[in-house]
């Protein structure tokens, strides 16, 4: 009988030790809600600006909002006008570390975007660049 409570513990343990587990808590895929994020607002911002003639920063214009507000992720449009705009975003409750993307020439930005450690700048425009862990 005592063998088959000590069974039935170590099914019970390896259970909740498995890799389903383990992956539904990967502290990445935060992260890659964010990339997501910011892929869905270039495509917003560039549907805003063929209707508009610029960008903005106001998220519910976008039609971001409310479906951001729902998700474990912040974004902020730092800058926004004519052809250029820049913003950065990262997980609700993780500080010191965000990422950063941007459309245009960096030379129209008031300054280089730069993410939470400051020790990125973003390479390519329409790419989100972020702290490393």
């Amino acid at each position: 009988m005592r063998y088959g409570t000590l069974t039935v513990f170590l099914a019970v343990a390896v259970g909740l030790s498995s890799p389903v587990a383990a992956q539904s808590e990967s502290p990445d895929a935060g992260w890659d809600r964010v990339h997501t994020w910011l892929r869905n607002l270039v495509t917003a911002q560039e549907s805003y600006y063929a209707d508009h003639g610029t960008y903005t920063t106001d998220l519910a214009a976008l039609r971001l909002l409310p479906a951001i507000r729902q998700d474990s992720v912040w974004i902020r449009v730092v800058h926004a006008g004519g052809r250029s705009w820049t913003a950065d975003a990262g997980q609700r409750g993780v500080m010191g570390r965000s990422c950063v993307i941007y459309i245009g020439r960096l030379q129209d930005f008031p300054s280089v975007p730069q993410t939470a450690q400051q020790q990125h700048q973003p390479a390519e425009e329409a790419v989100p660049v972020c702290d490393q862990p």
